[in-house]
């Protein structure tokens, strides 16, 4: 059954421009222009154009643009994204080209590639997942720093 507060874009229709929605939008098609939505984004299309919405799901979607999300980023393994990723967590299985940064937990699945730095509050990296770049915690609650020059001279 479909989602009423989701609009379409369909396989073979291309839009050329910038979309702006308080619903949700599923991207099957080809969108190049920024989007702003308010709802859930799911792209198994092709997106060229930065991106905000709530939770994002990426699926053989071919993506050029940073993400900025107000939930969750789901990238499948069969996505490739060239741009950074914000959000609350993400979970990645595809590859991507840029930077993350999430408030919660970052998942890194066995397929998952990453070409950049990852900044979040936990990160999960499963046996198979390549990464070239820093991984930072600066979201958890302990800062190493200052637990270590908390110590003193042992």
């Amino acid at each position: 059954m479909l989602d009423k507060n989701i609009s379409i874009i369909t396989k073979g229709m291309k839009i050329y421009g910038d979309i702006i929605s308080n619903q949700g939008l599923e991207i099957i098609g080809e969108v190049q222009g920024n989007i702003k939505i308010e709802g859930p984004l799911i792209i198994s299309g092709v997106v060229k154009g930065d991106m905000q919405s709530g939770n994002v799901t990426g699926s053989n979607a071919k993506i050029t643009g940073n993400i900025n999300s107000n939930g969750r980023v789901n990238i499948g393994s069969e996505t490739v994204i060239i741009g950074d990723i914000n959000g609350e967590a993400a979970d990645i299985s595809g590859a991507v080209k840029g930077n993350i940064d999430v408030k919660g937990e970052a998942v890194l699945e066995s397929s998952a590639i990453v070409y950049g730095n990852i900044r979040s509050k936990s990160v999960a990296i499963r046996n198979g997942a390549v990464i070239e770049g820093r991984c930072t915690q600066c979201y958890a609650e302990v800062n190493p720093s200052d637990f270590f020059k908390n110590l003193g001279n042992c």
